[in-house]
């Protein structure tokens, strides 16, 4: 059977049980299954939490889940869309309430879309967010300084991101080119923010300020921003002139944002 929609279903009910118990979800617990696929960690959700909002898009297996015994489960939800769209809606959000979790095999082209959506955008974001992706991205995101990238201060920036352990392509149907991991985003919440006294929206202009050429030096990547402060700027935060973006840490970062949004 081909791919849905870049979708990789697990075949494994054993790694599907290992990712809902990762994910820490409890009986009382409202999770938000994106990319439902055939159902494999569905069922898994469904003998844990006590309701499940399964998302999917694909016509054909929104008709094989109704056609399944998930179909009967009093606490399953099986919901088709587009979860970019969905969760934009006042409606969708609702259902979700202020207390719920995200557990996903999502398609790997979805997830830095999704982390922004998940963290950034929603009013009330998730208590935590568990996934199955691509190997090399789950690294990435819980990379650090000197190795620090775009992706992994941004989500570090809303949560404690851990990968809880690796899975090999051989549990996928059609196997993919490459192994998965189980990441786990806890704590998440906007503390960063308030205590470091900076907003957002500030935060990430200069994040993508500096790395907007990665290669390049810090001081070259922020000149739009600073002008001919850039320099004093990065002394002022204790950052080498000669730096790159990936050796800043988060807090340096925060530190640039109050150099280019004074308080008043």
């Amino acid at each position: 059977m081909g791919k849905y929609l870049g979708q990789h279903f697990l075949t494994s009910p054993a790694i599907a049980a290992r990712i809902v118990a990762a994910s820490g979800v409890k009986a009382k617990d409202v999770v938000l299954e994106i990319g439902a696929g055939k159902g494999m960690l569905t069922r898994a959700l469904a003998f844990t939490a006590a309701r499940i909002i399964a998302v999917e898009k694909d016509r054909a297996l929104i008709e094989m889940l109704a056609a399944s015994d998930i179909a009967g489960m009093p606490n399953v939800i099986i919901k088709e869309g587009d979860i970019r769209e969905l969760l934009r809606k006042e409606a969708f959000r609702g259902r979700l309430g202020k207390r719920y979790h995200v557990v996903a095999n999502i398609p790997y082209y979805l997830t830095a879309h999704l982390f922004r959506m998940l963290l950034q955008e929603m009013p009330s974001p998730p208590q935590s967010i568990t996934l199955l992706i691509q190997k090399e991205v789950a690294r990435r995101v819980c990379a650090r300084a000197p190795h620090a990238n775009l992706l992994a201060l941004s989500v570090q920036s809303y949560g404690t991101p851990d990968i809880v352990r690796d899975v090999s392509r051989r549990h996928f149907l059609p196997q993919p080119g490459v192994d998965s991991s189980i990441l786990r985003i806890s704590n998440i919440s906007k503390i960063f923010f308030s205590k470091n006294r900076i907003s957002e929206l500030a935060f990430f202009r200069v994040l993508r300020a500096g790395f907007a050429q990665p290669r390049k030096q810090l001081k070259n990547n922020l000149r739009g921003l600073f002008g001919a402060r850039a320099p004093a700027a990065l002394h002022t935060c204790g950052i080498a002139t000669r730096s790159r973006p990936e050796n800043i840490a988060r807090e340096a970062w925060a530190c640039l944002t109050r150099c280019v949004t004074p308080r008043k």
